[in-house]
């Protein structure tokens, strides 16, 4: 879920110039709700036994792809903190030399970075 989190938040920062094209608040407000509710929901499912998606065949008791475990969330809410984090500083130090143009592409590019580490992060096989 985390993952589909952020590829509609994703396509959601890229069309925001459309309702307003020189603001700079409005793609960083849609990147942080993202991030939050992808956050929200890594932290709602630890705790729960280790699981496999994406191939997972139980009549021969093969692994998926993707597996969800503590590992792989514990690593995806820190990736989740530290791309708010980016966010943060990038709003505070160098938003004012950024043009209002530039912002959804920058935040949509960093949301994509945190999808690939998030799939990363719950890769069970890497040669598949």
């Amino acid at each position: 879920m985390p993952e589909i989190w952020l590829a509609i938040g994703m396509c959601v920062v890229i069309l925001v110039p459309f309702i307003k094209r020189t603001s700079m608040g409005l793609p960083a407000v849609a990147a942080l709700v993202t991030l939050f509710l992808a956050l929200g929901t890594t932290v709602m499912t630890v705790g729960g036994a280790g699981r496999f998606i994406l191939g997972a065949d139980p009549a021969h008791q093969a692994h998926g792809m993707l597996a969800i475990d503590l590992f792989s969330q514990f690593f995806k809410a820190l990736l989740f903190i530290f791309t708010i984090l980016v966010i943060a500083q990038w709003w505070v130090s160098t938003r004012h030399e950024t043009a209002a143009g530039d912002t959804p592409d920058f935040l949509c590019l960093l949301l994509g970075a945190a999808l690939g580490m998030s799939l990363m992060a719950s890769a069970n096989n890497l040669l598949k």
